[in-house]
């Protein structure tokens, strides 16, 4: 017996056709929420390079705002680090209710990369301050 339910849908000419009804798969949607919020979450504790790329789009003289934007993004890097939100999710893990350390969803030593990505963002945002207060000052 055929339980397969049928809907008319239009085709590309605009013909009406019966086709079967199509179900949606739970599982693919978490997995695609899942990496989506993984990406999201490694975007936010990158941010510092993030901040220091975008000053290569802005008026050279202007550029300072990207280099304190670094800074600051740098500052709540360090914050979240010591409170395990983001970076606790992804990499140092957490406690659980029995008092075992869950790890993470990446290794613990991936945090080292994101070290060094966010210190190369950091000194790129310095030398765009450093660059925009000179030419500034020449004006």
């Amino acid at each position: 017996m055929d339980r397969t339910e049928y809907i008319f849908e239009k085709d590309f000419w605009g013909n009406w056709k019966l086709v079967p009804k199509k179900e949606d798969n739970a599982l693919g949607w978490i997995i695609v929420m899942l990496f989506v919020l993984v990406v999201l979450c490694l975007v936010i504790i990158t941010l510092p390079f993030w901040v220091a790329l975008l000053g290569f789009k802005m008026l050279k003289t202007k550029r300072y705002y990207a280099g304190i934007g670094s800074i600051l993004t740098m500052i709540y890097f360090f914050i979240d680090v010591k409170k395990r939100w983001v970076s606790g999710f992804l990499f140092q893990g957490y406690n659980s209710s029995d008092g075992k350390l869950k790890e993470g969803i990446l290794n613990h030593e991936y945090l080292n990369y994101v070290y060094a990505i966010n210190t190369i963002g950091v000194i790129i945002g310095i030398m765009f301050m450093i660059q925009a207060y000179l030419l500034n000052r020449e004006k």
